[in-house]
C-alpha cells in the first residue's frame, strides 16, 4: 500500500506513524518487514515517499530500533546517499537519530569504511 499511486497523497503523511504502530505487534519480522519497505520509500524520487520513509525511518530509530540491522548491507549505502540528498535539497530535516545512524558529524557525512 505504501508508495502506491491508488494511495492519496494527503494519506501518507500518517502513514509513518500508523504502520509502524500497526507492525510492532507482528514480532521482529514484521518489524523488519516494514523498515525495509521504509528504506524503499526513503529512496524514491517523489518528495511524498522520501518524508514519509525517513519520517518513518526517524521514529523506528527513536523508539531504539537498530534500523541499520533490518536493512539489507546493500542498500544501506544508498539510503545514505539518499538521506544526504534529501537533507541537502531541503527536503527532510535532519534529525539526530538518523544522523547518528548514518554518521553525521558537525553536518558532515562521515562514512567509515
Amino acid at each position: 500500500m505504501l508508495g502506491n499511486v491508488s494511495v492519496p497523497i494527503g494519506a501518507l503523511d500518517d502513514m509513518a506513524f500508523w504502520f509502524l504502530a500497526v507492525s510492532n505487534p507482528q514480532g521482529d519480522e514484521g518489524r523488519a518487514t516494514a523498515i525495509r519497505r521504509f528504506a524503499e520509500l526513503g529512496r524514491q524520487a517523489d518528495v511524498h515517499s522520501i518524508t514519509t520513509g525517513f519520517a518513518a525511518l526517524a521514529l523506528s530509530a527513536n523508539s531504539g530500533d537498530p534500523i541499520l540491522s533490518m536493512i539489507p548491507p546493500s542498500d544501506i549505502e544508498r539510503l545514505k546517499g539518499a538521506y544526504r540528498a534529501a537533507t541537502s535539497k531541503g527536503i527532510i530535516r535532519r534529525t539526530r537519530s538518523l544522523d547518528e545512524i548514518f554518521q553525521v558529524e558537525n553536518g558532515s557525512f562521515v562514512f567509515k569504511r
